[in-house]
């Protein structure tokens, strides 16, 4: 079982993603706000952090580097949706997120099997 903290600002996201981590035997901790979210991974020392990369207050990029200053192991995947476009293309996206440590960019919208595909892989990288 991981610790994951899943922080996007649509509702629906983290209700979908709470679900299939939640089934799939993960103990999971959803939030809508970056700032919540630092909070909790200094709570809880999660596994792994999924971050949408745009939202209204703080970006996941921003979140990622904060959390990656203290807890510089913790796996982190990146979801984005039609952000991806805005952020200069898929490609470069990827580049950013892996300069920032990202394991991986899942782009919305994604499967069930996506996402448990994505965390069997990070879980198998070492820290």
């Amino acid at each position: 079982m991981l610790k994951i903290v899943v922080v996007d600002d649509e509702k629906i996201i983290r209700a979908l993603l709470q679900e299939i981590l939640k089934k799939a035997g993960h103990e999971v901790f959803v939030t809508g706000s970056a700032d919540e979210a630092l909070e909790i991974t200094n709570e809880k020392s999660p596994d792994i952090l999924i971050t949408d990369i745009f939202m209204p207050e703080k970006s996941g990029l921003e979140l990622i580097m904060e959390v990656k200053k203290s807890f510089p192991s913790i796996k982190t995947i990146a979801i984005s949706g039609d952000s991806i476009s805005r952020a200069g293309g898929h490609r470069d996206c990827l580049k950013l997120a892996e300069t920032l440590g990202c394991q991986f960019v899942l782009e919305k919208p994604f499967t069930r099997n996506e996402v448990i595909a994505a965390i069997e892989k990070i879980s198998e990288i070492s820290g």
